[in-house]
C-alpha cells in the first residue's frame, strides 16, 4: 500500500576532486507538534485530512564536504492515493516527497552530532514554507513573511523570540536573515536549478578561485555567497563549522482550491549549528630504533638529546605536551638520566602532558610479525613503564607502519587500553572513503566479535603522512608556513618558508591555519581535531623547542582569544585528550572489521604504489627472525622449570647459574622486540642497519640455545649438586657445572645457513638425543640427526626398537669434466665446468619419526648395532648419483637405482604425488580415501622488477617488459641444463630432490607413518641469488595450479600475524601488486568440495591472480631504491632455506581444524654425549 521512495543527490566533486555520485536517504523527519502551517493539521501524529497536504522537493547537501547527510534510517512512506493525486505537480520525477502531515515521531538520537540540533530550527521553517501560508511569498519574501517566520522560530527556541528581521538588502528579492548565536541564513534565488560556480572546498568556503565544470557546464556562484559576505562572522563560520543546506523547489496545488502559488522560486536556507571547534596539537618525535643508522648511532646523535630537551623544555613551557612512543630508547635513556631528570618525568607524566603511547618496545610492524613477537615486544614494553614509571599506556600510536592489521587494535584492547588508537598509512582510497562517509574515527572490531567486546576506537590522520608538511591540513604548501624549525646550516623547504609569529601577522597566519584546521574538522562530524606537530627525529634541537612553542603559542592566544569570533579554541595536548573529547560530543561511532592491506600511495607521475614488496624483502632476516622466536619461547619455558627446581630443592649452585643466565633471556628478548620494528623485520632499513640487526638476533639465537641446553640438563639430571661430565663420561676428569647436552646444528655466522654436527657413536656408548616439545598440545615430529656410520638404531626411553631411516647426505660438488669433441675428424679435449650431485662418504641421516607430549622432555637413544640394518636404509633411484668423482672405487652403501623415463610418483598410505619426469615439479594429487584427482602444479619464475618503482618497500612488475613473467629457471633440455632429480625412498619418508644449480635446490616428501604427517606434502626450497649483478631486478615466486575452483575473481584467504584469516579477492584493475597480501603462517584457496591450504615458515607475500592459482614470493633482488626515503637497492640476498606444508583437505561440515602440522621444521633437539 506504500512507495518507497529515493532520491539521487547527482555527482559532486569530493575532496581531491575524484567525481563520484551519492544517494542520501531520509528518514521521518517531523512530529506532529512541528506541523505548524495548517489549521487542519492535527499533534502528536493525529491524522489529518488527505485532501490537505505540503510538499517539498528537497536536497540536504553537507557544504563543507558536498557530501549528502543521510540523517534518518528509512524512507518517507506515502499513501498510495496521496502519491497519484500529487505526482504530477512535481518538476522531476527523481524529487523525494513528503507528506508533512504524517510523518512519525522523529529519533534525534540517531542522527550525527550536532546535525541533530539543527532540526528544531531547520524543520518548522521548512514546513512553513511547504504550507499554503507561506503563499505570502508571491514574488519575494515581505518583511510580514520574514517577522511570521521568527515568530514560528519561537514556537521551538523561545530565545529567538527576541530577535527583530533585519532591513531589507540593497539587492532587489534577496532578503538575507542573519540570526546571531544560531546562525540562520534565509534568502532566496530565481535560479531554476541548483549551480555550483565556485565550487565548495573542503573546508566549507566559497573560494571563487576554485571554478569548477560539472558534466562539461560552465557553472554560476550561488547568491548565497553575496549573503554570507554581508557578516564576516557568519563567512567564517561557513567556511569551518558542519554547515546543513536545503534546497527545494516548492510547487503546491491544494485539491479543493484553484488557486496555485504562483512564486515559482527556489528557495535556499542555510542552517548552521554552531559547535565550537577545539584544536588539539600534539607535538611528537618519530624514533626509528634504526632505518638510516643502527639503533644505537641514532640513540647517541639524536634520541638521547630528543629525550634531555624534552625535559628542560617542558619544566619552562607550562602549557606543552610531548608523547614517546618507542620504549625501547626510552629505557635506555633512562639508565643514564640523573635522579632529578627521573623524577621531572614522573611528575610530567602525573599531570598528563607527557604521554607514553602504546608502550611497546618499537612501533611494531603490522604485516609481517607473528603474534607472539608481537606480544612479547608489547609485554617488554609496558613491564618496563609500569616498573619504572608506574604508569599504563591507555591510548595507540602507530603512525608508520607500512598498513595497519586488526592484530594490534586487539592487543591494545586486550591490554586494558580505555581511549583509542591512531593509524596514519592507509590506502589513499580508504582515506578518500573515510573522509566521504565522516569515519576518521570508526570502532576497528573484530571479524569473529558479534558484541562489540573487542572493538577500539581508532582514529585515521586523514592526510598523507604524519610530518608537518602533510598533517595540518590538505594544502601542504600551506602548511610548510607553520613549520617553525630553523636550524643554522640546515636548510629545509620549510625552513626557507615558515617565517616567525608576531604582532603584525599573527592575525593572518591565524586564519590561515584555521582554514587548514577547519578542512581538517569539516572530514569528521564533531569538531574536534587532533593535529600531529613533528617528524622524524624533531626537537633533537633546544631551539627547536622554543621555535615550535613560541610561535603557536601566539597563534593560540590570538585564536582563543577570539574564540567568538572564529568559534574555535586551541591548545596542546595528547591523543588521550583527544579521544575524551571526541566522546564528550559523538556517542555512536561506526564499526568497521578486517585489515588496512595493501597500502598505496602514489607516485610523482600520478599512478598508485602498492607496498607489497616489504612482504618479502630480505626473507633471510624473517627466517632469522621465526627461529630466535622459537627458540627464545622454549628457553623461556624451560628457564621457568628449571629455576624453580633448583629453587625447591635447594640447588644454590645451580640457581646462581641461572639467575645469571636470565641477562641472556632478556639481552635476546630485547633483541627480539627491537627487529619488530616496521624498519627491521620488513627489510627497509640500509644493508649496515640490517647487518646490524641479524648480528643481534645471532647472538640472541647462541644465548637462548644455551640456555636451554643448560635448563633441560637441570630438569633431567636427578642431583645436579653432584652433576658433572666425569660422572657419565669414562676417562675424563670432573668437571663441574659444564654442559654436557649439546644442540644439533652449528652456525658459523648469521650469513650461513646451520649445519648439523654429526654425532659419533662408539661401540657399547649409546647417544641419547633429547627432544623439547613447547607447546601446550600433543606434537608429531620427524627427527633428522647426522651419524657417521650406517649401524646405528633408535630406541624410545623405554628401551624398544622404534621405526627408523637411514639416508645419504648428499654434496654439490663443483668439477670440471673433460670431454671429447671432433673438430674437423680431430680429436681434442673441451673443459667444461659443472656440479655433481653425490654421495657423502662417511656421513648419514638417522630419521625417525618422535611423538611427544605436550610440554614435555623426551629423550631417545641412538645405538650402534653390529649387524647391516639393510632393512633400515634407504633405496635411491638416479641417473649417475651412485658414483664417486673423488674416488672411483667407493661403493655406496645404499640400493642405488636406475631412473625410468616418464613422470614420477610417490605415494603413502593417503595420497599418491604425480611429477613431471623433465622437470622434477609436483603436477597433481590424488587422495586415496575420495580416489580424486585434484591438479596441483608448482611452478617457479619470476617477474621482472620495474626500475626505480621496484625496490625494498614497493613491488611493481616492469609494465614495459615483453613478458609479465620471465622464466627463472632454463627451458633447455635435461640433457644441456644444469638439472639432477634423486629419489629416496625408505619405510619413514619418501623424497624427491630436483636441483637446478645454482639457483633452487627443490626437494617434496611424503610420510609413510600414521598420524597427521601423512596428510602433508613437505616442501624445501634452497634458493641462492649469488652475488649481484647477477638475477638483478628478479621477484621470484613459487605458484600452486590447481583445478580448485575459487571463484572469478578468485579469492584466498591468509592469516594476519598467525593469529586470525582474512578472505582476499582479486581487483583486477590494480595490478598484481596491489593483490599482494601478507602471510604469517598460511594462505589458502577452497571451493564447496576441497581446500588446499599452503603452511609457511616466515613472513611472505601471497596472491591468487588467477582462478586456482596460489603463490608466495619467495625472495626479491632490485637493484634500485624506490624513492621511499632508504636511499639503496636491495643486492645483500644471502642463501637461504625455506619450509612449506602443502595441504589437499576434503571440505566436510563437520571439519574446522588443520592437522596440527608445525610450519617452522622440528622440535629443539638436543643431543647427549653420555
Amino acid at each position: 500500500m506504500y512507495r518507497r521512495l529515493s532520491m539521487d543527490v547527482g555527482r559532486r566533486r569530493p575532496l581531491g576532486g575524484a567525481r563520484r555520485t551519492i544517494c542520501a536517504h531520509f528518514l521521518p523527519l517531523l512530529e506532529g507538534r512541528y506541523a505548524l502551517g495548517t489549521s487542519r493539521q492535527h499533534r502528536h501524529g493525529t491524522r489529518t485530512n488527505e485532501s490537505s497536504f505540503a510538499l517539498a522537493n528537497l536536497t540536504f547537501i553537507c557544504e563543507p564536504t558536498n557530501r549528502a547527510i543521510s540523517l534518518l534510517d528509512n524512507f518517507t512512506f506515502i499513501p498510495k492515493s496521496s502519491y497519484a493525486k500529487i505526482a504530477p505537480l512535481f518538476s522531476r520525477p527523481t524529487s523525494l516527497l513528503f507528506d508533512f502531515t504524517r510523518l512519525p515521531r522523529p529519533t534525534p538520537h540517531l542522527l550525527p552530532t550536532p546535525y541533530h540540533k539543527a532540526l528544531p530550527l531547520i524543520l518548522p521553517l521548512a514546513l512553513l514554507m511547504a504550507t499554503r501560508r507561506s503563499g505570502a511569498f508571491k514574488s519575494s519574501p515581505s518583511r510580514a513573511g520574514l517577522c511570521f517566520m521568527l515568530k514560528a522560530f519561537a514556537l521551538v527556541d523561545p530565545a529567538l523570540s527576541n530577535v527583530r528581521p533585519p532591513p531589507k538588502s540593497r539587492r532587489n528579492g534577496d532578503v538575507p536573515i542573519f540570526i546571531r548565536g544560531t546562525s540562520i541564513i534565509f534568502g532566496s534565488s530565481s535560479s531554476s536549478s541548483l549551480d555550483y560556480g565556485s565550487r565548495v572546498t573542503s573546508g566549507g568556503r566559497h573560494d571563487s578561485s576554485l571554478r569548477g565544470r560539472e558534466r562539461g557546464k560552465r557553472l554560476r556562484p550561488l547568491k548565497t555567497r553575496e549573503f554570507m559576505r554581508d557578516d564576516a562572522n557568519i563567512r567564517r563560520s561557513c567556511s569551518f563549522f558542519h554547515v546543513g543546506c536545503i534546497h527545494f523547489h516548492l510547487k503546491e496545488k491544494a485539491v479543493k482550491s484553484s488557486r496555485e502559488f504562483r512564486g515559482k522560486k527556489r528557495l535556499i536556507l542555510l542552517a548552521s549549528v554552531i559547535v565550537r571547534s577545539k584544536v588539539i596539537l600534539v607535538p611528537h618525535s618519530h624514533n626509528d630504533p634504526g632505518w638510516l643508522k643502527t639503533y644505537e648511532s641514532y640513540y647517541h646523535y639524536q634520541t638521547r638529546n630528543i629525550l634531555n630537551n624534552m625535559v628542560d623544555k617542558l619544566q619552562h613551557f607550562s602549557n606543552m605536551t610531548f608523547v614517546w612512543s618507542e620504549i625501547s630508547f626510552f629505557a635506555q635513556w633512562w639508565e643514564s638520566a640523573h635522579p632529578t631528570k627521573r623524577r621531572v618525568v614522573r611528575k610530567l607524566l602525573d599531570e598528563g602532558r607527557l604521554e607514553i603511547l602504546t608502550g611497546g618496545w618499537v612501533m611494531t610492524d603490522e604485516a609481517n610479525v607473528h603474534i607472539y613477537a608481537m606480544l612479547d615486544q608489547l609485554i617488554e614494553g609496558h613491564i618496563w613503564v609500569k616498573n619504572n614509571l608506574g604508569v599504563t599506556p591507555k591510548s595507540g600510536w602507530s603512525i608508520d607502519p607500512f598498513g595497519h592489521g586488526s592484530t594490534v587494535p586487539y592487543l591494545l584492547k586486550a591490554s586494558g587500553f580505555t581511549g583509542g588508537t591512531v593509524i596514519q598509512r592507509v590506502h589513499y582510497a580508504w582515506k578518500q572513503w573515510l573522509a566521504e562517509q565522516q569515519m576518521g574515527d570508526f570502532l576497528w572490531r573484530q571479524n569473529w566479535d558479534s558484541d562489540g567486546h573487542t572493538e577500539i576506537l581508532t582514529h585515521n590522520q586523514p592526510f598523507d603522512i604524519y610530518s608537518i608538511k602533510h598533517s595540518c591540513g590538505p594544502h601542504p604548501q600551506v602548511c610548510l608556513n607553520f613549520d617553525f624549525r630553523k636550524i643554522p646550516g640546515e636548510y629545509t623547504e620549510y625552513s626557507l618558508r615558515a617565517v616567525p609569529i608576531d604582532e603584525y601577522n599573527v592575525r593572518q597566519k591565524a586564519e590561515l591555519l584555521l582554514e587548514q584546521y577547519g578542512r581538517t574538522g569539516s572530514l569528521f562530524p564533531h569538531n574536534v581535531v587532533m593535529m600531529p606537530l613533528g617528524d622524524d627525529f624533531r626537537y633533537d634541537h633546544d631551539i627547536e623547542w622554543d621555535q615550535q612553542y613560541k610561535n603557536y603559542k601566539l597563534l593560540f592566544d590570538y585564536i582563543n582569544l577570539n574564540k567568538e569570533k572564529y568559534h574555535a579554541e586551541a591548545m596542546f595536548g595528547t591523543p588521550s585528550d583527544y579521544f575524551e573529547a571526541v566522546k564528550e560530543r559523538s556517542k555512536h561511532f561506526q564499526i568497521l572489521r578486517g585489515d588496512f592491506f595493501v597500502y598505496s600511495d602514489i607516485f610523482s607521475e600520478g599512478r598508485p604504489a602498492y607496498w607489497s614488496g616489504y612482504f618479502t624483502t630480505r626473507p633471510y632476516w624473517k627466517i632469522l627472525d621465526r627461529e630466535l622466536e622459537a627458540s627464545l619461547r622454549s628457553a623461556e619455558i624451560l628457564y621457568t622449570l628449571s629455576l624453580n627446581k633448583a629453587r625447591q630443592h635447594g640447588y644454590n649452585k645451580t640457581t646462581q647459574l641461572l639467575e645469571r643466565d636470565y641477562e641472556r633471556l632478556s639481552k635476546a628478548r630485547q633483541s627480539l622486540a627491537l627487529f619488530q620494528h616496521h624498519d627491521a623485520i620488513t627489510g627497509t632499513s640500509k644493508a649496515f642497519v640490517m647487518h646490524d640487526y641479524a648480528l643481534k638476533l645471532f647472538e640472541g639465537l647462541q644465548d637462548t640455545t644455551y640456555v636451554q641446553g643448560r635448563c633441560a640438563q637441570t630438569l633431567l639430571v636427578k642431583d645436579p649438586k653432584n652433576m658433572h661430565v666425569g660422572k657419565f663420561l669414562v676417562n675424563r676428569p670432573p668437571q663441574p657445572h659444564v654442559n654436557f647436552l649439546l644442540p644439533d646444528t652449528d652456525r658459523e655466522s648469521y650469513e650461513k645457513l646451520a649445519q648439523k654436527v654429526p654425532l659419533v657413536v662408539p661401540r657399547n656408548e649409546p647417544r641419547r638425543v633429547v627432544l623439547f616439545n613447547s607447546l601446550a598440545q600433543q606434537r608429531q615430529d620427524v627427527v633428522k640427526v647426522r651419524v657417521t656410520t650406517p649401524h646405528v638404531r633408535v630406541l624410545d626411553s623405554d628401551g624398544n626398537v622404534i621405526p627408523y631411516q637411514i639416508n645419504p647426505v648428499w654434496n654439490l660438488t663443483h668439477f670440471t669434466k673433460n670431454t671429447k669433441a671432433a673438430n674437423n675428424n680431430e680429436g681434442g679435449d673441451t673443459n667444461k665446468d659443472g656440479t655433481y650431485l653425490q654421495m657423502a662418504k662417511e656421513l648419514f641421516e638417522v630419521m625417525f619419526v618422535a611423538d611427544l607430549p605436550p610440554l614435555s622432555l623426551v629423550t631417545y637413544v641412538i645405538d650402534r648395532v653390529a649387524e647391516k640394518n639393510l632393512e633400515s636404509r634407504a633405496v635411491v633411484y638416479c641417473a649417475s648419483c651412485g658414483k664417486n668423482v673423488d674416488d672411483p672405487s667407493f661403493v655406496p652403501p645404499f640400493e642405488v637405482k636406475g631412473m625410468q623415463a616418464g613422470d614420477i610418483q610417490l605415494e603413502n598410505h593417503r595420497m599418491k604425488l604425480l611429477f613431471d619426469g623433465r622437470s622434477g615439479f609436483l603436477k597433481a594429487v590424488t587422495r586415496k580415501a575420495t580416489g580424486r584427482t585434484t591438479q596441483c602444479g608448482l611452478q617457479f619464475a619470476a617477474y621482472p622488477s620495474a626500475q626505480f618503482h621496484s625496490g625494498a618497500y614497493l613491488f611493481m612488475p616492469d609494465p614495459n617488459s615483453r613478458e609479465t613473467e620471465r622464466e627463472i629457471l632454463s627451458d633447455e633440455p635435461s640433457s644441456k641444463r644444469n638439472l639432477q632429480i634423486v629419489i629416496t625412498s625408505g619405510s619413514i619418508a619418501s623424497e624427491l630432490a630436483v636441483i637446478y644449480h645454482p639457483i633452487l635446490a627443490h626437494s617434496v616428501r611424503i610420510y609413510h607413518a600414521a598420524g597427521p604427517l601423512s596428510e602433508g606434502i613437505y616442501i624445501e626450497n634452497i634458493i641462492d641469488f649469488e652475488a649481484p649483478p647477477k638475477n638483478r631486478e628478479t621477484e621470484l615466486f613459487m605458484r600452486v595450479v590447481t583445478d580448485i575452483s575459487n571463484g572469478d575473481p578468485p579469492e584466498f584467504y591468509s592469516d594476519l600475524n598467525g593469529f586470525q584469516i582474512q578472505k582476499r579477492v582479486k581487483v583486477e584493475r590494480i595490478g598484481i601488486e596491489g593483490n599482494y597480501f601478507p602471510i604469517t603462517s598460511m594462505a589458502y584457496i577452497q571451493d564447496s568440495s576441497r581446500r588446499l591450504s599452503l603452511l609457511v615458515n616466515h613472513a611472505q607475500g601471497a596472491a591468487s591472480w588467477q582462478p586456482g592459482w596460489l603463490e608466495v614470493m619467495l625472495d626479491r633482488r632490485t637493484l634500485y631504491d624506490d624513492s621511499r626515503g632508504m636511499g639503496e637497492g636491495v643486492v645483500d640476498n644471502k642463501r637461504m632455506l625455506t619450509k612449506f606444508w602443502l595441504l589437499l583437505r576434503t571440505r566436510t561440515r563437520d571439519q574446522v581444524y588443520l592437522p596440527t602440522i608445525s610450519p617452522t621444521g622440528s622440535s629443539t633437539l638436543l643431543t647427549c654425549s653420555w
